[in-house]
């Protein structure tokens, strides 16, 4: 199976990583998004192009330098919430 990475820059100097594994994946291109929340948190939403959701995908939130800094899953409706760390980290 083939995944699927997706990169996107953050407030903080902190990126979310998105991959995507399996057939669905190979089919149709992954799609990830992120917005500021209430009190600083970020939400992201991950799907697939055709509409369909990514619920219970692998992510990582890494920093500039390419730490990993969080590994998760999306949720049942394909998000994730965090707070991102402080500048420098």
């Amino acid at each position: 199976m083939k995944s699927k990475r997706v990169f996107m820059l953050l407030p903080a100097s902190v990126a979310a990583s998105l991959t995507l594994v399996g057939t669905v994946a190979q089919a149709h291109s992954p799609v990830f998004s992120c917005s500021k929340g209430a009190q600083g948190s970020i939400t992201c939403t991950g799907g697939f192009s055709d509409g369909s959701s990514a619920a219970g995908a692998a992510i990582r939130i890494v920093n500039m330098q390419d730490k990993v800094l969080v590994q998760a899953k999306l949720d049942a409706q394909g998000r994730y919430t965090f707070t991102p760390p402080a500048e420098g980290s």
